[in-house]
């Protein structure tokens, strides 16, 4: 009987490590024109070529990467992402192929971990594959991935994707498994360093256990807090090293209401350009919205009220759908500029983490 059990776990690992080896493989042939790239004028000078801290050998080197703000004194502390740029100028230099390999390789983990964790949730591999697959073609998300000095993006999927592996095998038997928890703890933290957006996640690990668990909400909170605690204490870090830096002084919008109806418009601009990805712009211009009747904000309103009932609606008899149009909304707050965090109102990457939400809603809702 033992025999059989090993076979027969055996027998279903292959399947999955199959599919998870052509996902990636896809990535690695889809992306494999970036290695020719250079680097670009579009902060790849701040982050690499003039970052004394990743030209730094030795232990000096390793000193200055997890004590020093990137660039120093912006108030952005990513030590972890700036670790990855250390360990490539040691092997590569100023060689723009080794970056650009690092970012494909990590993109192309991200998507293996991504599908085994769609298909950890659906147990339906077609769906799994096809929403990975979106995710990891997507034209929106190919910034965050060719663009050196995104890198940031990439990296902190991979270890919040880790992170929520870890916490699904600790919810599998809390009792006896107490150690994968704080695994995944580790491995937020992990993904915070990398890059603070990640800051929602909790608010996904709440979603998983209301919408597929069917946890109660005081429960959940017991069981994520450890979580939030991190999640704030980045949020915090990072808000007030922005304002001690003047990063703040940026004030793009003359009132509440400006501000309250330039939020519905980039809602509904992400889901237009996650529909239909035609003129997409590294750079797009820092345009407000004035006018509840401006065409963009009206868009963005009925959008975001559409999303919210069918999440309630499939809730009971679709949860998979309702937990990854969850997982769009919770992913997009941090770019929402509910909370203004200058420069960019709009950009590309803010969508790598939300697109893999609105993907899994859209397969899981036509498969259904």
């Amino acid at each position: 009987m033992f025999g059989s059990g090993i076979h027969k776990r055996e027998t279903h690992l292959w399947p999955v490590l199959i599919a998870v080896l052509f996902v990636a493989g896809v990535v690695c042939i889809t992306y494999f024109p970036t290695l020719s790239y250079e680097f670009t004028n579009w902060d790849d000078p701040s982050f690499v070529q003039n970052n004394q801290s990743i030209q730094t050998p030795g232990w000096s080197g390793l000193k200055k990467v997890i004590t020093r703000t990137i660039p120093d004194g912006f108030g952005d502390y990513m030590p972890v992402t700036i670790l990855s740029y250390w360990v490539d100028y040691q092997l590569w230099g100023f060689q723009p192929k080794g970056y650009h390999l690092t970012n494909l390789l990590l993109h192309a983990l991200s998507t293996g971990l991504m599908f085994l964790l769609l298909q950890r949730l659906t147990t339906r591999p077609v769906v799994s594959m096809l929403a990975t697959l979106l995710f990891a073609l997507h034209p929106m998300n190919t910034e965050a991935v060719t663009w050196i000095a995104g890198r940031k993006s990439v990296m902190a999927l991979f270890w919040m994707l880790l992170s929520f592996h870890a916490f699904l095998n600790w919810q599998q038997n809390s009792a006896i498994k107490r150690k994968y928890l704080y695994l995944s703890l580790l491995l937020y933290v992990l993904a915070c360093l990398s890059k603070t957006a990640v800051v929602f996640f909790p608010l996904l690990l709440m979603a998983y256990q209301l919408c597929l668990r069917k946890i109660d909400i005081k429960r959940s909170l017991k069981t994520t807090s450890s979580f939030f605690l991190i999640s704030i204490t980045i949020g915090l870090c990072r808000f007030f090293g922005h304002y001690t830096s003047g990063q703040m002084a940026l004030k793009p919008f003359d009132s509440l209401w400006v501000q309250l109806f330039t939020v519905f418009e980039i809602f509904g601009f992400y889901l237009k350009k996650l529909i239909m990805p035609v003129k997409l712009n590294n750079n797009y211009p820092l345009e407000v919205a004035n006018s509840i009747f401006d065409p963009g904000v009206l868009f963005g309103i009925l959008s975001m009220l559409a999303m919210i009932i069918v999440i309630v609606k499939c809730m009971r008899n679709y949860p998979m759908v309702s937990f990854g149009l969850i997982w769009y909304l919770i992913a997009w707050l941090p770019h929402s500029q509910i909370i203004v965090i200058p420069p960019a109102l709009r950009a590309d990457r803010y969508m790598y983490y939300s697109s893999a939400g609105l993907f899994l809603a859209i397969v899981c809702g036509l498969d259904q």
